[in-house]
């Protein structure tokens, strides 16, 4: 007997595992429901992220937001501001219902020309983008503007709120409210909404435009710099109108100088002349004749030093007109080189606005 109760169960045994077991299972069946729920709400959110990237690739992409679904096809309908997300225009599950609402000027096809960097001024017209940074313009215009979304008392770059439940099922109106307020937690499908800073941060605006305007300050610099050696050629090419006309000063001190010698030489002979013509000899006209040899030997010997200063101003006008062209090619040179980088700050500056998104 002893035995036979040491291989079976005693009955209070028996009534502890069954309420153990019975613990259990109540414990299970509350739990089970709040984990689907947990599980479902993890999806919901997960969904909202996937449509969240989603959208912010649109945006890199295409330089706009897209419009909202409207009719439900899942692509996008012009205009449409608030209606669904398009799903086939963002690469998304088909079956996947969340609301979707955007700004006009972020979803319009064209924003035009919001953004365009001082070009420097230039003969020919300067090409103008094709919606370079022109959405990052809209972006900050936005966020300047300071206009609330609907349903979210506050600028957003746009806004989703998921339908919940099984299947996707539509809701007759969206369910927008700014996420983490108290309309947001209470029972309702989980919503999301990215402001206008933090997509224009995501896509690198700040970086992107600060890149082309220092590209403009660059081209704006290498503009000043060429027209700086445009002046200096201009100055150079007047110093060699400024030293052939020296040298034409000095050629002309030569050939004065040259007359002068002639002249005195003249007077010389014509002194000695009238010392002969005096014989016999003639006190009167050899005085006269000796005074007058002086004063040209006086007029020779004056001659002769301006006329070596003369020489001397013309050796170093001739060094003169060669410096000063010269210095006109070194000046014109250096035009080339200030007109190559100028040209290169143009058409770097035309690149990066040109590529907005893409730089």
């Amino acid at each position: 007997m002893s035995a036979l109760r040491q291989r079976g169960w005693s009955l209070v045994e028996l009534a502890v595992v069954l309420l153990v077991m019975a613990l259990l299972s109540v414990a299970l069946v509350q739990v089970l429901p709040l984990g689907r729920q947990v599980s479902a709400a993890d999806a919901m959110q997960r969904e909202l992220l996937q449509a969240e990237e989603a959208l912010v690739g649109h945006a890199r992409a295409h330089l706009r937001l897209p419009n909202a679904d409207a009719d439900g096809d899942g692509g996008e309908d012009p205009g449409a501001m608030v209606g669904w997300l398009p799903t086939r225009a963002l690469g998304l599950a088909a079956g996947r219902r969340i609301h979707y609402r955007v700004p006009q000027p972020l979803a319009a096809a064209s924003p035009g020309n919001r953004f365009q960097p001082e070009h420097p001024p230039s003969t020919t017209p300067v090409p103008v983008p094709v919606n370079g940074l022109d959405f990052c313009a809209s972006l900050a215009a936005e966020q300047s503007a300071s206009a609330p979304m609907a349903g979210l008392g506050m600028p957003a770059a746009f806004a989703l709120a998921h339908v919940g439940g099984a299947g996707h099922e539509r809701m007759a109106t969206p369910q927008f409210a700014l996420p983490g307020s108290e309309a947001a937690v209470s029972g309702r499908p989980p919503v999301a909404a990215l402001g206008l800073g933090e997509l224009a941060a995501r896509l690198a605006c700040p970086d992107r435009v600060a890149r082309v305007q220092g590209g403009a300050r660059a081209a704006m610099a290498a503009y000043d710099i060429r027209r700086v050696a445009e002046r200096y050629l201009e100055f150079r090419t007047f110093d060699i109108r400024t030293a052939e006309l020296n040298k034409l000063n000095a050629d002309v001190a030569v050939a004065s100088g040259s007359f002068e010698v002639a002249f005195g030489v003249v007077s010389e002979v014509i002194s000695i002349l009238q010392i002969a013509a005096g014989w016999p000899p003639d006190a009167v006209a050899i005085a006269i004749g000796v005074a007058e040899q002086i004063v040209a030997v006086a007029q020779i010997a004056s001659a002769i030093a301006n006329l070596a200063l003369a020489v001397a101003d013309q050796v170093d006008a001739v060094e003169a007109v060669e410096t000063a062209r010269a210095n006109e090619l070194a000046a014109q040179a250096n035009l080339q080189r200030m007109q190559a980088l100028e040209e290169q700050a143009r058409e770097r500056l035309r690149e990066l606005d040109a590529a907005g998104l893409g730089a």
